[in-house]
């Protein structure tokens, strides 16, 4: 960073700071020309630095917006780069809020073909955001979990909705975005496999008609999912104890061998690539 910024000195001693293609007054705490991507979040200053939030997010060129930008109602705004990896963040506020927050999640390597590794488990909390959800990939699979940045976005997206600890994913796609094993559907990392939930909240697997299973958050997370983006959930018909008749879960549709593990595809998200 501190080969991109100069000082200039000015006869009414006001000191500027050039930012490659900005202008930062530090006396005012203010950029002094707009930033170029100012339209795309009107609920900030088109003269802040880093959607006033310097700690967290770097901003040498004047484009703050990088990467993948995960808003709650399901929507997500990308920013293509160069870099070999990829960076996301939840956003809420904005539009019709007097303020745009913003929280950094991580940043994940991507191989050649553009897909992210998943790790073997991965917790975030944000007390500001009252956000807090964690996954684990199961174990011996790991290397059938390449996602894309899309996708992985999306995921995010859902698990901060609904604040589960217990979501466990068997499998994505290879290294190459080709299908694991004898599937078919796992390709390009944007299709997955999840364990349902169970209600002691293990992770560990457990079929539909088992005592144990938990009806309701397991429709909470589809209803997650669906909006951001997976439009064809895979599960099986089952029949709750207690009940005589059969039943589906939400956005779901019956499949066989698929009593252990539901698989989400139809992959469409809300996006929009800037």
């Amino acid at each position: 960073m501190k080969n991109n910024i100069f000082n200039i000195n000015h006869i009414y001693k006001i000191n500027y700071t050039y930012f490659i293609d900005i202008y930062y007054d530090t006396d005012l705490s203010s950029c002094l020309s707009v930033d170029p991507l100012s339209d795309k979040y009107p609920s900030l200053s088109p003269y802040c630095y880093s959607a006033n939030n310097p700690v967290v997010l770097v901003d040498p060129n004047g484009m703050w917006i990088d990467d993948y930008y995960i808003h709650a109602n399901g929507s997500i705004e990308v920013k293509k780069t160069n870099d070999n990896f990829d960076r996301f963040y939840l956003i809420s506020g904005g539009f019709n809020n007097k303020q745009t927050n913003i929280a950094f999640i991580g940043q994940f390597n991507k191989n050649e073909y553009g897909l992210i590794k998943l790790p073997a488990s991965f917790s975030f909390t944000n007390l500001d955001f009252g956000v807090s959800f964690s996954f684990n990939v199961k174990k011996g699979n790991e290397n059938e979990c390449y996602i894309s940045g899309l996708a992985f976005a999306a995921l995010i997206g859902a698990l901060s909705t609904v604040n589960f600890h217990d979501v466990t994913i068997t499998r994505v796609s290879n290294y190459d975005g080709s299908s694991p094993g004898s599937s078919k559907s796992h390709f390009n990392g944007n299709n997955l496999d999840l364990r349902y939930l169970s209600i002691d909240k293990s992770g560990n697997a457990i079929t539909l008609n088992n005592l144990n299973f938990d009806i309701s958050r397991q429709n909470e997370l589809n209803e997650a999912l669906y909006k951001f983006g997976w439009k064809d959930l895979i599960s099986d018909k089952f029949v709750p104890h207690g009940e005589n008749s059969p039943q589906l879960l939400n956005h779901a549709r019956p499949l066989p061998f698929h009593i252990d593990h539901e698989h989400l595809q139809g992959f469409h998200p809300n996006y929009n690539e800037m």
